[in-house]
């Protein structure tokens, strides 16, 4: 996992982007994600099929084989820590209540964040509510509460998953999180680094932050 704190990365975002954190007209040279290696994987793991059934919204029947088959092509490919973020964020879509493609999901998603493009693409694909149904679903996952809230964090570095998370009510459920797990130190930092990270939006969210810490 990456450092916990005073990550370089995160300070070279904020440093970039300033108090407001915009990164609308951002394109990194330096891209975690790749079209050409996304579709790479596809081709080398997955049969034209099983892709297609991968990246489908529609859920899948809990027990069929379609199933169960894209389930272990799931598991399997969230070990690759070169996977792309549209796939990490499409494989937690499509097995919300599967502890282990959450947890790893999140670690995978907490690296890539810190790139701003990722952070404004997964707008479209709903990262935020995401992350949020995947800390609600595991509430007893300590590990998937911390690395979440690093995820969440890097993500508010950006105007619109700010507003997607005032809008899906993750900001007193973080805070919930914080007091129910409150003797576990590294969900108290993430957490209030995640605070932070939101406030830094401007005074609308200082006062949004204010008023749920009351």
């Amino acid at each position: 996992y990456p450092p916990q704190q005073q990550d370089p990365r995160y300070q070279q975002q904020q440093q970039q982007y300033g108090d407001e954190g915009s990164v609308a007209s951002h394109h990194s040279q330096a891209s975690y994600h790749s079209q050409a290696s996304y579709h790479s994987y596809n081709q080398q793991y997955l049969s034209p099929q099983q892709s297609r059934s991968f990246s489908s919204s529609a859920p899948l029947q809990s027990g069929s084989s379609e199933y169960n088959t894209t389930l272990e092509l799931t598991l399997r490919s969230l070990q690759d820590e070169s996977l792309s973020f549209e796939h990490v964020i499409r494989a937690m879509q499509n097995f919300p209540a599967h502890a282990l493609i959450q947890e790893r999901g999140c670690a995978l998603l907490w690296n890539q964040t810190f790139n701003a493009d990722v952070c404004h693409m997964l707008v479209s694909m709903g990262g935020v509510v995401t992350i949020l149904q995947a800390m609600r679903k595991h509430p007893t996952i300590a590990k998937l509460q911390h690395t979440a809230l690093e995820v969440l964090r890097n993500l508010c570095v950006n105007e619109l998953n700010r507003q997607s998370l005032l809008q899906a009510g993750g900001l007193p459920f973080v805070v919930e999180t914080m007091q129910k797990l409150a003797d576990d130190a590294e969900i108290q930092r993430s957490g209030c680094n995640m605070l932070a990270s939101v406030a830094q939006g401007g005074m609308e969210y200082k006062i949004a932050v204010a008023e749920i810490q009351r």
